[in-house]
Formats: structure tokens, sequence, C-alpha cells
């Protein structure tokens, strides 16, 4: 990467303190997003992670990737499939920016486990800044839970958690960290990083050379 990028840890984040709790949401902001997301999800729009290989883990088609506030307009207007499952996220996406008004959403995806299904102990970005996927160790990880089970948890260093829907919480990405769902239903849960909006030079850089994500600012919109 060329040093005109500053390529340090825009989000410093406490070792101490694997699962953070930042506020409750309104269930009904998450119900619309949740019964899309379940009554269509099949083989053709849940993507198993071959690519990092967390066995069990799968993808509502592909992550966003993208600056919530500077292309929402554009995906709102856009011809995409995704359009639809966009605008139900939308009251969520700006809940979260309400919550943690110093940051902006950059990335986010759905991640879809089903049941008796693990991801395995890993850490993102493991290595470092210097790494392929510099950007997942420098920004703020935010999950809210849209549909869970008590058998559903995520444990990371020494605490093991239960994160119930009608919550948010920051989530230290960076530990070892693993997911079990060892209930009957999916486990599936609304993932986003949030970074301070003065560092969008690097962001953009990210964003072009990464091949895994669907870039927003890319989309085709309707004709007026």
């Amino acid at each position: 990467m060329s040093n005109m990028f500053e390529k340090k840890y825009y989000y410093i984040k406490d070792d101490s303190r694997p699962f953070i709790f930042l506020d409750d949401i309104d269930p009904k902001l998450i119900a619309p997003a949740t019964e899309y997301i379940l009554n269509t999800a099949s083989e053709k729009n849940l993507r198993w992670d071959k690519n990092r290989n967390f066995e069990g883990s799968y993808w509502w088609t592909f992550p966003f990737c993208f600056r919530f506030s500077e292309y929402q307009h554009k995906m709102l207007e856009s011809v995409s499939p995704l359009t639809n499952l966009y605008t139900l996220l939308c009251p969520i996406f700006e809940k979260v920016e309400q919550v943690r008004p110093d940051l902006e959403i950059f990335y986010s995806e759905i991640n879809y486990i089903l049941p008796g299904e693990s991801i395995k102990p890993h850490k993102d970005n493991a290595g470092g800044l210097d790494a392929s996927f510099w950007f997942l160790g420098c920004a703020c990880r935010i999950h809210v839970p849209l549909s869970t089970n008590n058998n559903a948890i995520m444990i990371s260093g020494n605490e093991t958690k239960h994160l119930p829907v009608g919550t948010i919480y920051e989530f230290h990405n960076n530990l070892t960290h693993k997911v079990e769902n060892k209930g009957s239903s999916p486990r599936v849960h609304l993932v986003m990083d949030l970074v301070p909006k003065k560092y969008k030079q690097d962001l953009d850089y990210f964003l072009k050379m990464d091949p895994t994500v669907w870039h927003i600012a890319n989309l085709t919109t309707k004709p007026r």
C-alpha cells in the first residue's frame, strides 16, 4: 500500500471487553428485515464462506460495502435485487449511527448460521494492518441480532455470551472467537463495521482492492 495512506489504528479496541452492550433497539425496527430474510433464504442466496473456510458460516448474497450515509440514495434508487433487503435494513443502520454518532457504517453483512452449525475459532485480520484485509483490524465491529435462540452463543477470550434480539453490541473481532448454534433455528446477525469519516481515502483504496465485496457505488440506478 502506498505511503500516502495513514495505516494506523483508526479505532482502538479494549482487549479486556470482548462484548460491549451499546443500546437496545426496538424489535419493530428489526422485524421486517428478519421476516424477509427467513422467508426467502435458500441455497441461491446463502453463500457459504469458502474463502475463509469458516465451517457453518453463511452470508446473505454478497456483503455490502459502502458508506451508509454517502451511498444510501443510490442503493434505494437502484435496480439491484438487494434493494428490498437494503430498504428494510435502513432503520437499523440509522439507529446504529445514532448510537455511535462519532462513526459511520462502512461495511455490513448478514451472517446466517444454520441450526447445529458453528464457526470455528479464528481472528479477523490476524495479519494486522499490513495484511490483505487490513481494514478489519481498525474498525468498530457491531452486531445486531435479527433472529436467534438461547443456544446460539459467541465465545471470545474467556467470555461466552448469547446476544438477544433487541440489542446492539460492539464486538472485539480481533480476539480469537467462535460461534456455536446448538439450537433448532437459524442464528442471523446483521454485522457492521464503523469507521471515522476522516479515513475516506484509505477506505476507498480498500474497496478497490478487496475482491470479495459488492460495492454499492457501482450500482445502476433506475432511469428517471
